[in-house]
Protein backbone atom coordinates (compact mmCIF):
# COMPACT_ATOMS: atom_id res chain seq x y z
CA UNK A 1 0.00 0.00 0.00
CA UNK A 2 1.40 2.95 -1.17
CA UNK A 3 0.25 6.62 0.04
CA UNK A 4 0.98 8.77 -2.83
CA UNK A 5 0.36 11.94 -1.22
CA UNK A 6 2.86 11.06 1.69
CA UNK A 7 6.15 13.28 1.55
CA UNK A 8 8.66 10.70 0.36
CA UNK A 9 7.22 8.43 -0.81
CA UNK A 10 7.96 8.60 -4.55
CA UNK A 11 10.90 7.56 -3.64
CA UNK A 12 9.84 3.78 -2.59
CA UNK A 13 11.38 1.82 -5.25
CA UNK A 14 8.78 -1.08 -5.80
CA UNK A 15 11.73 -3.22 -7.72
CA UNK A 16 14.06 -2.97 -4.65
CA UNK A 17 11.41 -4.49 -2.34
CA UNK A 18 11.02 -7.12 -5.18
CA UNK A 19 14.68 -7.93 -5.71
CA UNK A 20 14.95 -7.91 -1.90
CA UNK A 21 11.92 -10.56 -1.26
CA UNK A 22 11.78 -12.67 -4.13
CA UNK A 23 9.90 -15.76 -2.93
CA UNK A 24 7.54 -13.63 -1.77
CA UNK A 25 4.38 -12.27 -3.84
CA UNK A 26 2.90 -8.42 -4.02
CA UNK A 27 0.13 -6.91 -5.24
CA UNK A 28 1.32 -3.06 -5.07
CA UNK A 29 -1.78 -0.92 -4.54
CA UNK A 30 -0.74 3.01 -5.19
CA UNK A 31 -3.49 5.52 -3.87
CA UNK A 32 -4.51 8.76 -3.02
CA UNK A 33 -5.65 9.89 0.12
CA UNK A 34 -9.27 9.93 -0.98
CA UNK A 35 -8.68 6.09 -1.70
CA UNK A 36 -7.00 4.89 1.37
CA UNK A 37 -9.91 3.64 3.11
CA UNK A 38 -11.21 1.22 0.07
CA UNK A 39 -7.77 0.51 -0.71
CA UNK A 40 -7.14 -0.61 2.86
CA UNK A 41 -10.06 -2.32 3.10
CA UNK A 42 -9.73 -4.84 -0.02
CA UNK A 43 -5.40 -5.10 1.33
CA UNK A 44 -6.31 -6.63 4.54
CA UNK A 45 -10.04 -8.60 3.58
CA UNK A 46 -7.94 -10.97 1.49
CA UNK A 47 -6.38 -12.13 4.63
CA UNK A 48 -1.73 -11.80 3.55
CA UNK A 49 1.05 -12.73 5.84
CA UNK A 50 1.52 -9.11 5.66
CA UNK A 51 0.56 -5.63 4.40
CA UNK A 52 3.62 -3.09 3.50
CA UNK A 53 3.01 0.43 4.17
CA UNK A 54 4.65 2.95 2.26
CA UNK A 55 3.33 6.79 3.64
CA UNK A 56 3.43 9.20 6.94
CA UNK A 57 3.33 8.41 10.30
CA UNK A 58 -0.81 8.84 9.85
CA UNK A 59 -0.92 6.45 6.92
CA UNK A 60 0.68 3.84 9.60
CA UNK A 61 -1.70 4.62 12.11
CA UNK A 62 -4.00 3.54 10.11
CA UNK A 63 -2.89 0.66 8.90
CA UNK A 64 -2.32 0.04 12.49
CA UNK A 65 -5.88 -0.14 13.66
CA UNK A 66 -6.60 -2.76 10.90
CA UNK A 67 -3.98 -4.59 11.79
CA UNK A 68 -5.29 -4.81 14.97
CA UNK A 69 -9.08 -5.50 14.04
CA UNK A 70 -7.67 -7.78 11.30
CA UNK A 71 -4.74 -9.82 12.99
CA UNK A 72 -2.55 -8.78 9.63
CA UNK A 73 0.62 -7.73 10.58
CA UNK A 74 1.39 -4.71 8.95
CA UNK A 75 5.43 -3.43 7.80
CA UNK A 76 5.84 0.42 7.81
CA UNK A 77 8.03 1.74 5.58
CA UNK A 78 9.59 5.33 5.47
CA UNK A 79 7.75 6.93 3.28
CA UNK A 80 6.44 10.60 4.94
CA UNK A 81 7.90 13.33 5.78
CA UNK A 82 9.29 13.07 9.77
CA UNK A 83 8.43 8.77 9.36
CA UNK A 84 8.61 8.16 13.23
CA UNK A 85 7.33 4.94 13.30
CA UNK A 86 9.89 3.16 10.82
CA UNK A 87 12.77 5.38 12.59
CA UNK A 88 11.22 3.22 16.11
CA UNK A 89 11.39 0.04 14.19
CA UNK A 90 14.00 0.36 11.28
CA UNK A 91 16.18 2.84 13.05
CA UNK A 92 17.83 6.30 11.10
CA UNK A 93 18.51 4.09 7.56
CA UNK A 94 17.11 5.11 4.16
CA UNK A 95 14.39 3.17 2.16
CA UNK A 96 16.88 0.70 0.77
CA UNK A 97 18.24 -0.38 3.69
CA UNK A 98 14.54 -0.83 5.90
CA UNK A 99 13.33 -3.14 2.76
Amino acid sequence: MINNNAGSSARFDEEALKAASPDATFEILSVTPPELDKAFDRAFSDKPSAVIVVGGDGTARTAAARAVSTGVPIIPMPGGTMNILPKIIFGHGDMARAI
